[in-house]
């Protein structure tokens, strides 16, 4: 169902000190909700307006932020899709934060059956049936078609492992937690019959027989080699498609939401959907995704997470030793002697804790799999 923002001027300006654009008199935008997205058209300022999300039933099911990315170039021509899982007949508020916190809400709703108004020419109604959601895997991925389906239609899966990986699960679950029962096509095909609900597929992947991780740019005696390969093995981590690792990479914050996510099992399709896991755990406010991490913003995280899942937080030390450790920030202290103390942290070479330096994708996997061991989680 389609429904537009109409005079946004006056709504919209109060973002004005939070998102630093001005909006255009004509602008309008109308919200499509289908079973597997929230789609946002229309005419908008051309700008970044952050923090923005989509509830239902009062509940947070997807954050946002809108980027010059999601405009046509050079235009204030908005298009912008979020995959979220949602039933037909389901009513989202969508929610544009404002400085003094009076949101702007627009809500739209889930057909319930045929075609969505709007579009038209080649696909521009909705969708019939459910959403049938793939969450993110590492080292492989997974395609669904049809996307949405209706009860009894057969919903093919199409696997593809990464080089030197095979598949070692593949499940499908509905809305109730049943697992679904999957035929297999061939080893790269499967096929099920959908519910009368939506449907999650989760899959893993691993090692082939015989098959050893490597990267060009890691070298065996690389310091954090034993980090890579543990962190690359486990699927917490990927290199990139040509072979690299490029492990003095900054890591940003959205990729250890990611991470933990996906160690918590919730295996998000998106790091829109890692955002707001981050968020819904109390892990991070969800600022700022594709900045650089800071180290003492990775050791907050897994503090936080650590606390969040009920694992002792208990071994920190003084860091008053440490000659940098005045530039610890206050959010960050208790977290910090918590890493030093469990060796998660073992400061820099020349003996600082350099809380505000960056944390490479080398660092990241070293404090990671440091971790992860201390807590006995993998």
């Amino acid at each position: 169902m389609m429904k537009k923002f109409s005079a946004l001027l006056l709504s919209l300006a109060l973002c004005l000190g939070l998102i630093g654009t001005a909006f255009a008199v004509d602008a309008n935008v109308s919200v499509k909700a289908e079973t597997d997205s929230v789609k946002l058209t229309g005419t908008l300022q051309n700008g970044t307006y952050l923090l923005c999300s989509i509830a239902k039933d009062g509940k947070p099911v997807a954050a946002f932020n809108i980027t010059p990315d999601d405009f046509v170039e050079g235009t204030n021509t908005l298009s912008k899709t979020i995959d979220v899982a949602l039933e037909r007949g389901d009513t989202v508020t969508v929610s544009i934060p404002s400085k003094d916190g009076a949101d702007v809400k627009v809500e739209a709703t889930v057909p319930t059956g045929g075609s969505s108004s709007g579009g038209g020419g080649g696909g521009g109604g909705g969708q019939n049936g459910h959403a049938v959601r793939v969450n993110s895997v590492a080292n492989g991925s997974v395609s669904a078609n049809p996307r949405n389906a209706v009860k009894g239609e057969k919903v093919t899966l199409t696997v593809k492992a990464n080089e030197g990986y095979v598949l070692d699960n593949l499940t499908v679950k509905d809305a109730n937690g049943n697992t679904l029962t999957l035929t297999k096509v061939d080893d790269t095909t499967y096929t099920f019959l959908m519910p009368d609900c939506a449907v999650t597929v989760d899959a893993s992947f691993k090692l082939a027989d015989g098959a050893k991780i490597s990267f060009s740019d890691v070298a065996s005696d690389y310091t954090f080699y034993n980090d890579i390969m543990w962190v690359a093995g486990k699927g917490f981590m990927q290199g990139y498609d040509d072979g690299t690792f490029r492990p003095n990479n900054n890591t940003t914050r959205q990729a250890l939401w990611m991470v933990l996510a996906r160690i918590d099992g919730a295996n998000p399709s998106s790091m829109t959907a890692a955002r707001t896991w981050a968020m819904n755990s109390n892990v991070s406010d969800g600022t700022n995704p594709t900045n650089p991490m800071s180290r003492q913003q990775m050791v907050t995280m897994l503090y936080r997470y650590a606390q969040m899942k009920g694992y002792s937080t208990a071994g920190g030390i003084s860091i008053a030793g440490y000659p940098d450790a005045g530039n610890v920030a206050n959010y960050a202290k208790d977290a910090m002697s918590w890493a030093v103390g469990n060796g998660i942290v073992q400061g820099t070479t020349s003996g600082a804790l350099n809380p505000t330096g960056t944390a490479s994708r080398a660092h990241f996997a070293a404090f990671l799999h440091r971790f992860c061991t201390t807590a006995g989680i993998a």
